[in-house]
Order: C-alpha cells, then structure tokens, then sequence
C-alpha cells in the first residue's frame, strides 16, 4: 500500500516537475525575445546603409508549396509581380511538411520561379491547446532567433534596400523588426489580418500576454517605414494598435484576384437543364450554414417543384454540410476542399454564388474568396451585414444582391426570380468591369512596389 502511494506520488512530481519546466522554458523565451525587442528599440536608425536598387528580402514562415489556406496566396503574388518587374527577391521561409504542401502544384506555381528562396528546417512548435494562455506574439517564436540568424548570413552577401514581413504569423514582424534595427534596414510590414485587434483564429487567452503582444506591435509599427493593410484605410482604429498615428505611412493593398485564372468563355452553367448555386470557402458555425438554409427551405415551401431543378455545389472542409441537410434539392455535391484555380472553375459551373459571413466577424473584414467571386462572371447573393465591407465591394461593382440573415422571405423571393430568369433565358448581369478591375493583383502588386519605391526614398523613421 505504502509503496503504491509512493509510486503515484512519484509521477504527480514528475507531472509538476515537467508542467514547472515548460512554463519556465516558454515564458523564459517569450520574455528574451521580448527583451530584444526593447534593446532594438533603443538603437538609433541610420539612412546610409549601401543598397541594391532592386533587392528585397521577404520574411515569411508558410510560403508554397504550403497550401493557400495558410495565406500563401498574397505573397506568392506579390513576390510573382515584384519579379516581373525586376526586383530581386530573397524569400526566408520553412520547409513544409508532407501533409501540409499543396497536392499538385504545377511548375508555375513554384516560388522558386520568381525569387531565390532560402528555406530553413521546420521550426518545432507546441500545439496552442496545449497552452490556452498561447504565446506573445504567437506560437511561432522558436522560429524567430533562426530568422534572424539566418538574414545575417544572407545580408553578409548582398544589400537588400528592404525587409518585408508579412503577417500573420507575428513573429514573421518581429524577426523583421530585429533584423531591421540590426542591419538598419528599411522596414515593410504587409498586415493580412490585424495583429492584437484580430477577433478570430489567432487570439490570445491570456490577457497579460495580450498587453505584452500588443506593446510588440506598437514597438514595431513604430519603426516601420511603410505598412501595407490589405483592409480600407478608414478601418485603421479598429486594425492596428494606436490606429491612427500611423495613417501617414499606411497604404491599402487589399487582395485580389489574377486575371489569367479567369477564361470566361468556360461558362457552362446552363449547358445541363439545372440551375446551380456553389458556395465555395468556410462555414464558420451552425450560424454560417442557417444562413444557407433558411432562405433555400423557404423557397422551397412555397415553390418546391422548382428545387428539382436546383443543384448545390459546396467546395470546403466542414463536417456540417451533408447531402441530408439539403435533401429537399434534387442534388448536393460536396467537393472538399480545393485550389484556387478548381474552385474559379466550380463558380464558372453556376448560376448563382452564395456568400455569408458570421455575425462575429468584424466589418472591415474582407474575406479573399470575395475578390475571385466579384470577378466571376456569375451574380452574387450575399447574406451579410450590409455596411461591411464585402457588402460594400458587391455594391461598387454592382456584382451582385446583399441580404441580413433576418430578411428571409426576401432572400428566398430573390432566390425564387433569379431561377425564373435562368429558366426564362434572361440574362441582366451587368458588372462594373472598371471598378472591378482594380482588384486585379498584378495592378495590386504594382501599387504597393510604388509605395515601397517612395517610401524608401524617404527613408522616414518615427523613432
């Protein structure tokens, strides 16, 4: 008895002692790399660093061949265009994983193609639910003292005129940040999403790490030359931390669709006799799928012979689209989840795309599937609140219809004439094509090498 009671309390100590190591191990390291940060801050900056004209140095942790759903797409796009207009870029990023690399990239999809990419071994990092506090700034902190070890080797050997850090992951920013100071660089940060004030995916629980997060994003806002938001610029309040002291230096990059990914003459949507509606990207929750529901059930309560001549595509990885969930339309075809190209494809195969957001997500959001529909020559029906900016989008480039997810009946009786139009054979589909070609990446990407042009030309430092 005596000895069990000594074997238990054994590995109890083992469990303390193993819980007290890694909370020391990752609240150590958050709080030298936090010590960094302040350390670089202290160093003054310096505009006679020797440049190429054209060589830039891109931090990113996930680049291709990591699927798109880690936020490769912008990226690899700017990195594309940069190229072509002959910029020299240096891309530090990881090595990918089996599991996690696109399934068939093609040999134009290969960032190699544009850039000298320097990759370096994945950088082991602990699960965030293994930790619901998380990490300051995120839980890819082991990866930054290996940036910047690494960009010290590749600054030895040439003279980028800048690093861009694209976020997130925020750690991309601060390995930037510190590389910045050290070499006295110019600093570009390219903002995804917002780094402290994002409301999903990469929030952190713990409200003392949430302050030293945010302190980190302050520091670095503050030393950045230029900053990119791929949001509208009005938004800053609600997108940065101290939003508007740094609206001199931000410009808007907003994401975008490529043109040659769009041939409209393989419009094949009404070549079988059925009207077909895709939804191609997240659901967010049961709210995002009632969304769906509610209006189709509707429509088919008062006309249900129409739905026998209604196919759903669905293109996504949630567990909550089934074909019982629709089983009152002839058809439901759910495709999983695919490239960007396949899913471009499935929207030229309908007569009608579905778009909805959640109640949660804030409205200055903009979400990257928006600017593929809007250039899909096929309307839009969005459920969403009106004022938010991918509402805003559908307006100015008269895309498409914006519902609230309380106006039912009204969704279903658009639902009930845009079917009656297929079926009549008319078409009154008639986009904006100048506004809609502003969102086209290549003239994107052109925008942003001009505000880094000037920017670096300035070479203004708020310190």
């Amino acid at each position: 008895m005596l000895s069990q009671k000594i074997k238990e309390g054994y590995w109890e100590f083992r469990k303390l002692a193993n819980k007290l190591s890694y909370w020391f191990r990752d609240y150590g390291y958050q709080l030298i790399i936090f010590n960094k940060i302040v350390q670089a801050a202290t160093k003054g900056a310096s505009s006679n660093y020797p440049r190429e004209d054209n060589a830039l140095i891109f931090i990113s942790y996930y680049s291709p061949p990591y699927i798109s759903a880690y936020g490769t797409q912008r990226l690899s796009k700017f990195i594309k265009y940069w190229n072509l207009l002959d910029q020299k870029i240096i891309l530090l990023t990881t090595v990918p994983p089996s599991g996690e690399r696109e399934a068939n990239p093609t040999n134009m999809d290969k960032i190699e193609n544009y850039c000298q990419a320097v990759r370096i071994p994945l950088v082991e990092i602990r699960n965030l639910t293994e930790r619901k506090s998380g990490y300051a700034p995120d839980k890819y902190i082991g990866w930054i003292d290996k940036a910047v070890n690494k960009a010290d080797e590749i600054i030895a050997l040439s003279k980028p005129r800048a690093i861009i850090a694209t976020v997130p992951p925020y750690s991309n920013a601060v390995a930037a940040y510190l590389i910045s100071k050290a070499h006295d660089i110019p600093l570009i940060l390219d903002f995804r999403d917002p780094w402290s004030k994002i409301d999903h995916a990469w929030i952190i629980n713990n409200r003392f790490l949430r302050c030293i997060s945010a302190f980190m994003e302050y520091i670095v806002l503050r030393s950045a030359t230029l900053i990119l938001i791929a949001d509208d610029k009005h938004h800053l309040p609600q997108y940065l931390v101290k939003g508007d002291r740094w609206r001199h230096k931000t410009v808007t990059i907003t994401n975008g669709y490529d043109e040659e990914q769009f041939d409209d003459g393989q419009l094949t949507a009404n070549e079988d006799g059925f009207f077909k509606i895709s939804y191609v990207g997240s659901i967010y929750g049961q709210e995002t799928l009632d969304n769906l529901l509610a209006p189709l059930l509707l429509w088919h309560q008062d006309h249900p012979e129409d739905l026998k001549q209604v196919i759903f595509f669905y293109a996504g990885s949630s567990a909550l689209v089934t074909k019982a969930s629709f089983d009152f339309i002839h058809d439901v075809v759910i495709k999983g989840f695919l490239s960007h190209q396949d899913s471009i494809n499935l929207r030229y195969k309908s007569n009608l795309q579905f778009f909805t957001l959640p109640s949660y997500i804030k409205d200055h959001i903009y979400t990257g599937k928006i600017f593929e529909m809007i250039r899909t020559p096929v309307p839009i029906l969005a459920i969403c609140r009106p004022n938010s900016a991918p509402a805003e989008l559908i307006r100015r480039t008269n895309t498409g219809v914006i519902f609230t997810n309380k106006q039912v009946p009204e969704t279903a009786l658009c639902l009930k004439r845009q079917f009656d139009k297929w079926k009549n054979g008319i078409d009154d589909y008639s986009p904006n094509t100048c506004e809609i070609t502003k969102y086209e990446r290549k003239i994107l990407a052109e925008k942003a090498l001009r505000s880094i042009d000037t920017a670096i030309d300035q070479c203004v430092y708020l310190e």
